[in-house]
């Protein structure tokens, strides 16, 4: 230990660093609060006041004032400097019936919510101490409450075995979280307020049945991850200042540190390098993923119970190294580029080699089905870009000359009649598929183009570029509409919009995943869970998962929630009106 803070006569219930972390305070059944110097290990201040064990403790935002819970049912307002009292809560209105268990500030400081073995919450102004409302639904005790960052949302965890999300505005119930087969002793939001955590467990039972954490989508309500490992019950959490980790408190006498990894691990190769390539089904039934040592892998997908291989292709089939794979909308068919310059369509159900397209001269970086699966596009480091017929194998022609070097990514429109390829010269063309010619030479990026795809409602191009930023392009006059900046530290490699339009996520070699609101542009969510370079990202058909692959051999699932998105615009920026054309992208009703 660091150090060792021996004051108090009791019990310690409750300790919390200050927004410095030079001092903490800790509450104790001595029926004292102490804020402690942590460079020199001694108590500061000793705040007298409360008649029984104080069981909860919080200091403001700006660390001036303190606020302490206790038995005796009292919340006292201190001052962090003198440590006066300043004011006791719920002097001119009824304040709790039973012990304050658990106290915690809003993030502006004005708020303070409190829980009790009342079964309710109060939340209290802190100017002049008195209810501003008290909030009821749980059937059992309150053991913790949290604030989200934003101040937006409460969290609360009960005896009753649940937590329920309250806004924080109205004081209404948002939802109600079941998981936990214990009575939950302890929360905590993480630093963007999309996840919680939660620990359980009862010190009064001889064998506590449930003791584990449980990581929350907190938006869906629904768990994400459970962890397991403490044999009695888990008193406290945290997430660690980055969000990487969970922290975990027990009567075990034990601290447990967890990776708080909002994804779930589907696949890991083990005799193969890692993913260059991957490609779902249009019903996100199934993967096909080419392996960077030359194999071919078909894998059935499955949300719960992750990826089962369904067949391994012979690597002596293919004489390159696989750079890109597609799947056609049926699912029946499959696309594998590779740097031996040829093209292969595969049976998906079988593996077996029905055509290998042929007509390049150089690498095969990127290819792509037609929207009806009779045609596919190819993108070569020979600077060509060639559409090709499925039924036969032949090129159907070669699209006029633009890109003055290697073609990285190609694309269909969702309609089949334009088409986008990305290129090292660090240009976009967008072609018409029926006459091969080019509509648009789109320019902008600083760096090559790595990724490109059509919005579902083929009105916008997004383009990911080694210059590490994503831009948004309009389809119809090739003028840029968005950036997409700051999201990445090296070069994006791989991008997806969801179905609905409404979401975009990329990759890179930094390793994150990013989440983006596609209609302003910022970042909703940065996820580390890679140790390498991202190859592919895509998301499932009903825009609620995002799939990535990366060099590390890792696939990985990653929860997406639209109602985040939806609070994250209303927690951080003023929400203007829908322009008539953009409700018709979004598919609201019309302008009147």
């Amino acid at each position: 230990a660091l150090l060792t803070l021996d004051e108090h006569a009791g019990r310690v219930r409750s300790v919390a660093f200050f927004p410095d972390g030079t001092r903490a305070v800790s509450g104790s059944d001595d029926q004292s609060v102490i804020v402690w110097d942590l460079t020199t290990g001694n108590a500061i201040l000793t705040l007298i006041g409360h008649a029984d064990d104080v069981f909860a403790v919080a200091v403001s935002p700006d660390g001036s004032q303190i606020v302490s819970g206790s038995r005796d049912r009292s919340l006292i307002l201190w001052d962090a400097v003198t440590g006066k009292t300043i004011r006791h809560f719920g002097v001119q209105t009824a304040g709790h019936e039973q012990r304050v268990t658990s106290v915690a500030f809003s993030p502006d400081g004005t708020q303070v919510v409190s829980g009790s073995a009342d079964n309710a919450l109060i939340v209290w102004d802190v100017a002049t101490g008195e209810v501003v409302a008290r909030l009821e639904g749980h059937t059992d005790a309150v053991n913790d409450v949290a604030f989200s960052p934003a101040g937006t949302y409460i969290l609360s965890a009960s005896s009753d075995m649940t937590l329920i999300l309250w806004d924080a505005r109205s004081y209404a119930m948002v939802n109600q979280f079941a998981g936990h087969t214990e009575r939950v002793n302890s929360v905590a939001f993480s630093s963007d307020g999309l996840q919680a955590v939660s620990g359980a467990g009862n010190q009064f039972a001889g064998a506590s049945t449930d003791n584990s954490l449980i990581l929350w989508d907190v938006f869906l309500g629904q768990p994400v991850q459970r962890y397991e490992g403490h044999p009695l019950y888990i008193s406290d959490v945290a997430f660690s200042a980055d969000g990487r980790y969970l922290v975990s408190s027990s009567n075990d006498t034990t601290l447990r540190v967890w990776p708080a990894t909002y994804d779930i691990e589907l696949a890991r190769g083990t005799t193969h390098a890692g993913y260059d390539a991957v490609a779902f089904s249009t019903d996100g039934t199934h993967a096909i993923t080419a392996l960077n040592d030359g194999y071919i892998e078909l894998s059935h997908a499955d949300v719960a119970t992750g990826f089962t291989s369904v067949y391994h292709a012979d690597e002596t089939a293919y004489a390159g190294t696989i750079t890109a794979a597609a799947v056609n909308r049926a699912g029946t068919q499959a696309l594998l580029a590779s740097t031996d310059r040829t093209i292969t369509l595969i049976d998906v159900a079988t593996g077996e080699t029905l055509h290998t397209l042929r007509g390049h001269t150089n690498d095969v970086n990127d290819v792509a089905f037609s929207p009806d699966g009779t045609q596919a596009l190819s993108g070569s480091r020979d600077r060509d870009v060639i559409l090709w017929d499925m039924a036969t194998g032949e090129p159907i022609r070669t699209f006029a000359t633009s890109h003055t070097n290697a073609v990285n990514a190609v694309a269909f429109s969702p309609d089949g009649t334009l088409a986008v390829s990305g290129a090292e010269d660090q240009t976009l063309v967008v072609w018409d598929v029926a006459t091969g010619t080019a509509q648009h030479v789109l320019r902008g990026h600083r760096g090559p183009i790595m990724d490109v795809v059509f919005s579902p409602d083929g009105r916008y191009v997004l383009s990911g570029s080694v210059d590490k930023t994503l831009f948004l392009w309009n389809v119809a006059d090739g003028t840029l509409v968005r950036r997409f900046l700051d999201g990445h530290a090296d070069w994006i490699t791989a991008i997806a919009f969801s179905p609905d339009g409404r979401l975009v996520v990329s990759g890179s070699r930094d390793r994150r995943v990013v989440l983006w609101d596609a209609l302003t542009a910022q970042i909703i969510r940065q996820d580390r869970g890679h140790n390498d370079t991202l190859s592919a990202l895509q998301f499932l058909p009903d825009s609620n998962y995002a799939l990535s692959a990366s060099v590390d051999g890792m696939l990985r699932l990653w929860p997406v929630s639209n109602a985040a998105l939806l609070d994250w615009i209303k927690t951080h920026r003023y929400v203007r009106d829908l322009t008539c054309d953009e409700r018709d992208q979004y598919r609201l009703d019309p302008c009147e």
